[in-house]
Parts: C-alpha cells; structure tokens; sequence
C-alpha cells in the first residue's frame, strides 16, 4: 500500500459518523500504523441533511441540526465534504480504499464495480457484519449479498427501536471493528482479500 493513501467515507449516519470521528482521533494521535492516511486526502460523501431522529444513534448533536452530514464531520475533521451522491463507479477513480458505511445496495454495487479495495461496514440493531474486500470474480456479488441494484434505504437501527427510544449499539461496533480492519489492512496482516466478521 502506498504512502498518503487517498480515501473516501461513503455515508456518515449510524455507522459513518462513529468511524469518521475514531479514525480522526487515530490519525491526530499518529497512532496505529496510520502514518499512510493523509488527513488532507480524505473525502466524506454524503448529502443527507441531519434530522432530529439521527441525534439518539450518531455523533451529531442539537446544534447540527439542518446541516448535511459532510460539512459537519469536515468541520469537526478537517476533511473534505463532499455534498453529493455517489451516481457512478467513475467517480470513486482517483481514490485507493473506500470505506462504505451505507445500507443502500446500489451504492455497494457502484463501489464494487469501482475495483477499489473496500471495507463494507453494516449494522442492523445489534446485528454487525464487516467486509474487507475487492472486486474479483462475479461470485463475489453474492458473498456480498449484492443481489439487488436498488436504491432502497434500510438504517443501522431498527425502526421499532427508533420508535421505542431503545437504541442498540450495533453502529458503533462496526465502526470501530473497520477502525481495526483498516488498521490490519495497512500494516499488510490481511492478506487474504476476502476478510468478514459477523456478529
């Protein structure tokens, strides 16, 4: 892998905002192994506005209400926001790993088809699973439970929870689980490129 490793955080909710902040703390502290992430080279996309339901299960608190999701992780980071969707594999071609923290599988397909190394990290309540992975053979899809191209939302909470104000900590596990998969990856401990945790 080589120095100053340019990399994109794709999604800052749940999952997002917990891994953008300890990574942040990480590299601050120049601790990890992390000397190969360049701060300055470190895009957040995401154009979600934050909304009051985001504030019980994310980093974000009452005063960023209204404001979308990339400016404030850049604002707290120092990275770099990016307001936008991601509409094609093309756009993911200047980067060399990505991090993708969305339930959404037509952002995953594009990230796959992007041929970047990637973590894939998802929650579901306190369900955690966490990809490290690249695109190789068309199997691959399915490892992935890459079936679908829809652009059809899930979340890292339960709606049942949201609604009932009992939130699990699944996100955070995950965020912090990639934290350390990142982490293996860059020392070189991962060899092999297919690599999942699930609890």
């Amino acid at each position: 892998m080589k120095d100053n490793l340019k990399l994109a955080v794709i999604g800052l909710n749940g999952i997002g905002s917990y891994f953008v902040r300890a990574l942040a703390e990480t590299i601050k502290k120049d601790v990890a192994g992390f000397g190969k992430i360049n701060p300055l080279a470190i895009d957040l996309y995401d154009d979600d506005i934050i909304e009051e339901r985001n504030l019980s299960y994310t980093i974000y608190d009452v005063e960023h209400l209204d404001r979308t999701k990339a400016e404030v992780l850049a604002e707290l980071t120092g990275y770099r926001a990016k307001v936008k969707k991601i509409e094609s594999a093309e756009q993911l071609n200047d980067y060399d790993f990505i991090v993708l923290c969305v339930d959404n599988n037509k952002v995953r397909n594009l990230v796959y088809e992007s041929d970047k190394p990637f973590l894939d990290l998802r929650a579901n309540g306190k369900a955690v699973m966490v990809y490290l992975t690249k695109r190789e053979l068309d199997t691959d899809k399915d490892y992935l439970n890459l079936t679908e191209d829809d652009d059809i939302k899930g979340g890292c909470q339960r709606e049942e929870d949201l609604e009932d104000r009992s939130i699990e900590f699944g996100n955070r596990i995950s965020a912090e689980i990639g934290l350390q998969f990142l982490a293996s990856y860059l020392r070189g401990e991962i060899k092999n490129k297919k690599y999942i945790f699930m609890v």
